[in-house]
């Protein structure tokens, strides 16, 4: 089961006495364009403080207040201001918030519960050194050391999830390449796709999913199916990889074996 990562912007505590913030605050519908800004950096956090122009709309403005939910012409007035005062840096299509790169936290699901069972061990083990503290305060007899019983449960619990995390980590390596082959499978995989944009997106989404080796072999078979139809596509890359397009091609290779092209075209269509 995949590993999940959760995102949270970390807010100052001076965020709102800033003098840029003030100031935006203090433009006519302010409050509102303050909330924008809050969204945009929300909105980039999984990108590490950056937002990418997807062409959902015809330029980035338009996609970022549909993206957000708001009016279009507050989010452009947001936009002028930012980049006015340095809290914004348009790239090409893209919009770089330095700001919030350095707000960003987050944590894997599994660390989480680490620490939620952490948590849960040491409030267990006040309440019995409660409950033994009350005890002892009615009747005087030898009781064993609790604390020290708890600690060792406690040292044995994280051993055990040691020797757990060092067996996942074993399958892993087997079935995962190394960073720096994993990423050259990319570029492996780009120069067959034959649609030559947004490389640079592409990739971020390609290290982001950390593909098992089978899922390469499938994606591989499955780009060299698509560029040998010779389609005229529009999509990207990693619109190529986020849909899943190669699964629709490698599915009917796997399920539908001597299929003739008629048929095959039929059963493409389904799976669109």
């Amino acid at each position: 089961m995949a590993n999940k990562r959760y995102y949270w912007l970390k807010l100052k505590n001076n965020f709102f006495i800033q003098p840029k913030i003030k100031k935006l605050r203090s433009l006519e519908n302010g409050a509102d364009l303050t909330i924008i800004y809050l969204k945009m950096q929300l909105l980039s956090i999984e990108n590490e403080g950056v937002i990418y122009f997807e062409g959902l709309e015809e330029d980035i403005d338009s996609e970022v207040a549909f993206l957000i939910d708001e009016d279009v012409e507050f989010v452009k007035k947001t936009i002028a201001f930012l980049v006015h005062h340095e809290l914004i840096e348009v790239i090409s299509d893209e919009l770089h918030l330095p700001e919030t790169k350095a707000s960003i936290g987050s944590e894997t699901d599994k660390a989480e519960s680490m620490r939620k069972l952490r948590k849960r061990r040491k409030e267990e083990l006040l309440q019995n050194n409660e409950n033994v503290t009350s005890y002892s305060n009615n009747v005087t007899i030898a009781l064993p050391d609790v604390t020290n019983r708890y600690t060792e449960i406690e040292k044995d619990i994280e051993n055990k999830e040691e020797i757990e995390k060092i067996k996942e980590d074993s399958q892993l390596s087997i079935n995962h390449l190394s960073q720096q082959e994993y990423q050259k499978k990319f570029f492996e995989f780009y120069d067959l796709y034959p649609e030559k944009s947004y490389k640079d997106k592409a990739l971020n989404y390609w290290l982001s999913q950390n593909y098992d080796n089978k899922t390469i072999e499938d994606i591989f078979n499955g780009v060299k199916k698509y560029a040998k139809e010779q389609l005229k596509t529009y999509k990207s890359a990693r619109y190529f990889l986020e849909d899943e397009v190669w699964k629709k091609y490698i599915k009917i290779e796997k399920e539908i074996p001597g299929m003739d092209v008629i048929e095959e075209e039929m059963f493409r269509d389904l799976y669109k």
